[in-house]
């Protein structure tokens, strides 16, 4: 099929289905807006004009409203559509190929996808020596200019066959021990620290969840099962780390359910204070809800469909981290984070924030002399603390930490990745 358009003519071969529209409809994989016929709307649907605007009226009782364009044309914007109960709208704070095509014109993608054709063809030459060989004619009848490369470079990243075959192993950076000094008057308010527990589901996923009264302090730590025995080796982990810095565990509050661990907490020299039935720890539980929402931020900014257990493990624990990173409006101190108080460890920019969470990136492999790629593509998770951060990567599924030597443009591939260690896989259910 033809569509012919002031842009200019379009040709469409592709048939698919439209959720929510029980008719076939015509697909462009390069078209910025879904085109449906008026009169196979209305066969389905009931249809009235009022005030320049139609009103299409669904089964289920809602109504989308196409208003007239600047460009005189009737359309349905979704991203200016408010939340309903059928329809979850949201921004996808996300990069991709396909977001960049749609902001360049169609000669303008040709000639990019031609002198990224180019160069690969000529060797997979860098991003520079690439501009000079065409900037000084050096291959005669080339048809690509520097605007063209230049546009190849900013819509589909870095060439992967120049960093696959290029990269070297970086210097690691000197890592500093400075760490910020407590103040005596904080570190004497502070010292006996109560702590409020309870455990947390996110994609029925466990954790269990601390929060430090005063100090406002949070940790996360998953659990594989609910035993005495895991349990108590996470809240030994936090005591170890309070004690650090000169800080005492001595109190822990938590729901009736903990109550059976009074025994070995007193062994520990931690005195636990179990609430009363259907009652529990109004702070840990304000804490878990904040994990939450920060979490869910985070996942329905990633345009995947499905993603492993250890990728919503390390997002819960990137939601935390960055939690205690900076300091509580009802904390101890207005100026020291939490993070800061516990570790002595002040967030730095250049460390932490290198990349986001779930961006495509390349990192760097152990390589020999032989063919192989010398870097793999992953997916990025959260910082260590240090230069480096965790990634995971679909091809040896597993998470390691690595130098991400370079990020681009997401693609528009879903991730269906499998976890190695549980072999499962969690679905992110959105209402459409």
């Amino acid at each position: 099929m033809k569509v012919h358009t002031n842009a200019g003519t379009a040709r469409m071969n592709l048939v698919g289905d439209m959720k929510g529209f029980p008719d076939k409809v015509w697909h462009h994989p390069e078209g910025t807006a879904n085109i449906l016929s008026f009169a196979q709307v209305k066969k389905h649907f009931k249809v009235s004009f009022d005030d320049d605007c139609f009103t299409v009226e669904k089964n289920n009782g809602t109504t989308r409203q196409f208003v007239e364009s600047e460009q005189g044309l009737h359309c349905l914007d979704v991203s200016k559509q408010k939340k309903s109960a059928d329809i979850d709208i949201g921004a996808a704070l996300v990069t991709t190929a396909a977001d960049k095509k749609s902001d360049c014109t169609v000669k303008i993608c040709k000639n990019a996808e031609l002198a990224h054709r180019i160069q690969n063809t000529t060797g997979h030459p860098s991003l520079r020596d690439f501009l000079r060989t065409v900037e000084k004619n050096q291959l005669v009848n080339c048809p690509v200019s520097r605007p063209d490369m230049v546009a190849a470079d900013d819509l589909f990243g870095p060439n992967l066959g120049s960093l696959r075959r290029k990269t070297v192993r970086r210097n690691a950076a000197i890592t500093t021990t400075n760490e910020a000094m407590i103040p005596s008057m904080i570190k004497d308010q502070c010292q006996v620290v109560t702590m409020g527990i309870d455990i947390m589901f996110v994609n029925k996923i466990a954790f269990l969840v601390t929060m430090s009264e005063s100090i406002e302090f949070g940790t996360v730590e998953h659990i594989e099962n609910r035993q005495h025995e895991t349990i108590l080796e996470a809240v030994c982990t936090v005591k170890r780390l309070c004690s650090m810095r000169g800080f005492d565990l001595c109190f822990c509050k938590a729901d009736s359910e903990f109550d059976s661990l009074r025994e070995e907490l007193s062994t520990m020299d931690i005195d636990l204070k179990a609430a009363s039935e259907d009652e529990h720890v109004p702070e840990v539980e304000r804490f878990i809800r904040t994990v939450k929402e920060r979490t869910r931020a985070t996942c329905n900014a990633l345009p995947f469909k499905q993603m492993p257990a250890r990728m919503i493990t390390e997002m819960v624990k990137s939601s935390v981290m960055w939690l205690n990173v900076f300091p509580a409006s009802d904390g101890v101190s207005t100026t020291l984070s939490p993070r800061t108080t516990v570790t002595g460890k002040t967030p730095d920019h250049n460390q932490h924030c290198r990349i986001e969470f779930g961006a495509c990136a390349q990192t760097h492999e152990e390589h020999d002399n032989l063919m192989r790629p010398r870097t793999i593509g992953a997916t990025a998770l959260r910082p260590t603390g240090n230069s480096d951060n965790r990634t995971i990567s679909p091809v040896i599924q597993s998470t390691s930490q690595s130098r991400v030597p370079s990020s681009g443009p997401r693609t528009d591939v879903r991730s269906k990745g499998k976890d190695a260690r549980s072999n499962q896989e969690h679905k992110v259910e959105r209402k459409q």
